[in-house]
């Protein structure tokens, strides 16, 4: 049975059919502008049976819209090849959130039309299975160590949490670590 189509993280990523491909700006499909790396540290992602999600370290990193709908001015990472159909994750936080707490705890309650706080997505091709913060076997947190948009977009990120499966029948996966993500300097 093919999936439905799950909107994740805003213009960062589509999931259609259980393949993520980028829904990015068209500054960052054009150009290099959102290419970013894996500055440091990782997160280690661990399906229940113990098995690891291999995850790149291609990174795409932007400050922008919640959504092409939605102005409110948000953070947008992609960890992972969104090309391909490997595993990769994602982050959106919308910025004003960060002024009133950095630990967001799961499961997250992000409303699409007005957002607040984070959402945490991660693709599991391999298991067929889809995971996010929104659900209620989610537990946890993300604690966001810093954050900025410019002059040259940066995120720390502090990772301990179980992410829950969008499938009813499907089993939820543990993330645990500390990652920094540099994007390049506005031109």
């Amino acid at each position: 049975m093919p999936r439905l189509a799950v909107v994740a993280a805003a213009q960062s990523l589509l999931v259609v059919a259980g393949t993520a491909r980028a829904e990015l700006p068209a500054r960052c499909v054009r150009t290099s502008a959102c290419d970013a790396r894996v500055a440091s540290g990782g997160l280690v992602i661990e399906r229940d049976d113990g098995s690891r999600l291999r995850v790149g370290r291609t990174a795409r990193l932007v400050c922008s819209a919640w959504s092409s709908g939605v102005r409110a001015p948000s953070l947008h990472l992609l960890v992972g090849d969104p090309h391909r159909v490997r595993p990769l994750w994602t982050v959106s936080v919308v910025r004003s959130s960060l002024r009133r707490r950095r630990t967001f705890r799961f499961p997250t309650d992000v409303i699409d039309d007005r957002p607040r706080g984070l959402v945490f997505f991660a693709d599991d091709p391999a298991s067929h299975n889809e995971l996010s913060s929104q659900v209620e076997r989610a537990s946890g947190s993300v604690t966001v160590v810093r954050a900025r948009c410019s002059p040259r977009p940066e995120v720390t990120l502090r990772v301990r949490a179980h992410l829950g499966s969008e499938f009813f029948d499907r089993p939820g996966a543990r993330i645990e670590g500390r990652i920094r993500i540099r994007g390049r300097a506005a031109a």
